[in-house]
């Protein structure tokens, strides 16, 4: 027969009790306090961070919510691809794929990402895999690059107008290979052209045709005899 624990052995079973109960709630302030600065440093981040699983969205922090467009309540649990431009679905998709199954992938991507009022903003985004309630996640921290974007796509449509105009502006330069007795140029593929023709095909001069004094004689005496007594 079991005998009854003494006094003592009781006080001191509770003693350990409470310093066990210390000891947790110690650790379980110690990792309140760490969660609570972690998600201080999420919320407050410059960058929008987004935890997707199975394709839909699990959390948005306020940053990329912001030019986004959303609230949490429209967005939580709603798929990703809803969110991408069609023509970056294929591609997002196939990268997203490859992450999970822990393919060697680019390191950053940049897709179009499609706001609340309808227009398409510009995100570079770098992802990380983790396991994330038991499941297969991707944290991903997005980076609005649209006015970048903008301005480098105005720098190459000013880049294509200057190609164009240069294009355009067409001159003549080096040696010319000429005939010495009809004066026909011959071209880059070899072929023989009248001077009109060749001037006219490398600048921008036209031609307007007449006769000089000289061939004025030798072909038509009369209207040279005429022109020279007309003359004062």
């Amino acid at each position: 027969m079991a005998t009854k624990p003494t006094y003592e052995e009781l006080e001191q079973r509770i003693r350990v009790l409470e310093v066990e109960s210390a000891k947790g709630k110690q650790v379980e302030n110690a990792l309140r306090e760490s969660e609570e600065k972690y998600r201080l440093l999420v919320e407050s981040a410059g960058e929008g961070i987004v935890l997707t699983q199975e394709g839909t969205f699990r959390y948005v922090n306020p940053r990329a919510l912001e030019f986004m467009g959303y609230s949490q309540e429209e967005i939580i649990a709603q798929s990703m691809s809803h969110f991408v431009h069609p023509d970056d679905r294929e591609r997002l998709g196939q990268l997203y794929l490859s992450k999970l199954a822990g393919e060697d992938v680019p390191p950053a991507s940049s897709w179009r990402i499609i706001s609340k009022s309808g227009t398409f903003k510009w995100v570079q985004s770098r992802s990380t895999l983790l396991t994330w309630e038991g499941k297969p996640s991707l944290l991903t921290f997005l980076i609005d690059i649209t006015q970048q974007r903008q301005a480098e796509e105005a720098l190459e449509e000013e880049r294509r107008r200057l190609q164009k105009s240069l294009e355009d502006v067409r001159t003549l330069r080096g040696i010319v290979p000429i005939c010495a007795r009809c004066k026909k140029i011959r071209d880059d593929k070899g072929y023989w052209n009248q001077v009109e023709k060749y001037v006219s095909e490398h600048s921008e001069a036209t031609f307007s045709h007449g006769i000089c004094p000289e061939c004025l004689k030798k072909l038509y005496p009369e209207f040279a005899q005429d022109e020279s007594q007309a003359k004062p």
